[in-house]
């Protein structure tokens, strides 16, 4: 097996990055796994992959972006628990915009909204209002090579797990939502799917009817949230945790349960450029 063909089975390998969070409870994790380093041994030939690999590092106040220090692991630093109030992210006024809201419920003990009581969060519904304001949780990670020379493509969100700490509040896995933004682009996730559409009270005010709820991408084909991520330009990827108000599991009457609940989000990017670091 020669350099080259190591090389294009390189170009065709994707590299996966991995955050996970316990956002909810008492810590946020992100890891990094690499699946693109390939190494052969001939008679006479031992070649192996210095391409670049994707790393993530969780922002701080000292960390702005990946460096070679950056690993396959890194803990966040805030471990605070977090108690949510329910919202939903709905299209914005403006073309590829969104915004949080949320609403009363009709009774303390169903998540059917009361009519007309649905109100924009904060002034504007914006990401940070809905954090100030106890209706999400953000932690914000750089995707990036850490330095290493190379060029990845497409860099989108391959899935969304979530789970629950406490067994007996498993039921609110089906409620929490993601939030997941790089620059203008965005997406919103549930447990193991992409969510497209929100339920919000229809006219006659006696049940919920789904409203389209439209993602933006660098790339609609493939999905992407960035183009490309390269040495010295890592991507900023911000990502808000919040509880479904529509979800029959979220009502009034458990507003003290929304907590506990971690997930996993799990970002695929592809290889287009072999790096050389020698």
């Amino acid at each position: 097996m020669n350099v080259k063909h190591l090389r294009k089975q390189l170009m065709a390998a994707i590299a996966m990055v991995v955050v996970a969070g316990v956002a909810l409870s008492s810590a946020t994790y992100a890891w990094f796994v690499s699946n693109n380093t390939v190494t052969a041994q001939t008679t006479n030939i031992s070649a192996q992959s210095n391409s670049a690999y994707l790393v993530i590092q969780e922002k701080t106040e000292t960390q702005t972006a990946t460096d070679s220090t950056s690993t396959s692991a890194a803990t966040a630093a805030d471990t605070t628990a977090v108690k949510l109030y329910p919202a939903q992210v709905v299209n914005g006024t403006t073309d590829g915009t969104y915004k949080f809201e949320s609403a009363y419920a009709a009774k303390a003990s169903e998540a059917l909204e009361k009519v007309s009581t649905r109100f924009t969060v904060g002034t504007d519904g914006s990401a940070t209002e809905a954090v100030s304001n106890n209706y999400a949780h953000q932690d914000t990670f750089y995707i990036g090579t850490g330095g290493y020379d190379g060029t990845f493509s497409n860099l989108k969100v391959e899935s969304v797990q979530v789970s629950a700490a406490d067994p007996k509040k498993a039921e609110l896995v089906n409620a929490m939502r993601v939030l997941i933004v790089c620059g203008d682009n965005w997406t919103v996730w549930k447990n193991n799917a992409e969510v497209t559409t929100v339920a919000k009270l229809n006219e006659g005010g006696n049940a919920t009817t789904d409203t389209a709820l439209t993602a933006k991408y660098a790339d609609k084909a493939s999905k992407s949230i960035a183009s490309s991520v390269s040495k010295g330009n890592d991507v900023t990827v911000d990502i808000y945790v919040f509880y479904d108000g529509a979800e029959g599991e979220v009502n009034s009457d458990n507003l003290a349960d929304l907590a506990d609940c971690g997930v996993t989000v799990t970002f695929t990017a592809t290889p287009t450029q072999p790096g050389n670091n020698s």
